[in-house]
């Protein structure tokens, strides 16, 4: 949410064709990101029923696939990333009513333990993952967090900037990143692209498992490393970086 085992599952694409007729590649899945920012008081509330709702879903036994969604916080921001159909990209997967359809009771608590929150929708935007550009390590980390990237790719040069992602990307691989990073492009809404990498800590992620780490007695990679990291800067105009906690109570399913 490590992201992998529901996102890159869906997110793997399979090449098929024979030997006579190449088709074309899935479309990669699409997810809706929404940001919430919350009345301080009552972000221990609102985090309570998104606990409670994913509590709920897993009782009545709802397809995750329709309803999912994974929840990441800082403070009183919450960002919630869920799948959707691409023949229904703007739907309301209508999680509460299903649920109340399952078990009235068990929907009023859920209503209940929302009661009184309040929320700001900052914004909500259509993300597609861009799986020739994300890296996938061979080992599995429980998910801790996510480091967000932020990136406006200036005019012109987004083949400079995915020939530096998929540069860095190999840095990776050689020298045995544990994270995995994966990038979306922006759908609707200003566009961009957010790359994110999960962690599992904050401490290993600065420390023994940071890339200066990884890299040290490596001037090779430390080269291509540089290379790469310039020429990202040399094609894009801005970018921010956000980092999250991994809210696995509040997600449904929880990443494993």
């Amino acid at each position: 949410m490590r992201f992998r085992s529901p996102l890159a599952t869906l997110a793997c694409l399979t090449l098929l064709g024979t030997v006579a007729v190449a088709q074309e590649a899935s479309p990669p899945p699409i997810f809706q990101m929404t940001t919430w920012e919350l009345a301080p008081s009552t972000t221990g509330q609102f985090m309570a029923g998104l606990a409670k709702q994913a509590s709920a879903a897993r009782t009545v036994g709802l397809p995750a696939a329709e309803v999912g969604w994974w929840t990441y916080s800082e403070g009183n921001r919450i960002i919630v990333v869920a799948p959707r159909q691409r023949d229904a990209v703007l739907a309301n997967p209508q999680t509460m009513a299903r649920i109340r359809e399952a078990n009235a009771a068990l929907a009023e608590e859920v209503t209940a333990a929302f009661g009184g929150v309040q929320t700001r929708m900052l914004s909500q935007e259509l993300l597609i993952h861009a799986p020739n550009l994300s890296y996938d390590p061979a080992a599995q980390i429980t998910p801790g967090g996510a480091q967000l990237i932020d990136v406006i790719i200036a005019p012109g040069q987004g083949r400079a900037f995915n020939e530096a992602i998929q540069a860095l990307n190999q840095v990776r691989a050689d020298v045995g990143s544990p994270y995995s990073m994966q990038v979306f492009r922006v759908r609707l809404g200003q566009t961009r692209t957010v790359l994110v990498t999960f962690y599992d800590t904050q401490e290993a992620f600065h420390g023994a498992n940071s890339m200066p780490r990884l890299m040290a007695g490596k001037p090779a990679a430390q080269a291509a490393w540089q290379a790469g990291i310039e020429k990202i800067m040399a094609s894009t105009t801005s970018y921010t970086f956000t980092m999250m906690n991994y809210a696995a109570a509040q997600s449904y399913p929880p990443v494993p």
